[in-house]
């Protein structure tokens, strides 16, 4: 529930032009910690997926299950990047 509310502040921290620079770098930098954690787990588990595969001790539907990680990672990068650019306009 926090991620959605975090994508909603930062949705909403977007669309406004009148923002300084030190906030968009702090949203970028928010962002690229939860990028790195998605992004970690996301690493973890298609690990184990292989791995497990390999082994023959589970099926594939396991990296299915793990799809809303997977989402996150993305959308995570996506915001993460319009901060950084932002970030960059401003500071050119």
């Amino acid at each position: 529930m926090s991620f959605l509310a975090l994508c909603f502040y930062s949705f909403k921290l977007l669309k406004s032009e009148s923002e300084n620079t030190q906030k968009y770098f702090h949203m970028a930098v928010t962002w690229g910690v939860v990028l790195t954690a998605f992004a970690i787990f996301s690493g973890i588990f298609v690990l184990v997926a292989l791995f497990s595969i390999m082994t023959k001790e589970w099926d594939n539907t396991f990296l299915l299950t793990k799809i809303p990680i997977f989402v996150a990672t993305l959308i995570s990068y996506i915001i993460f990047s319009k901060f950084k650019a932002r970030y960059k306009e401003t500071t050119e």
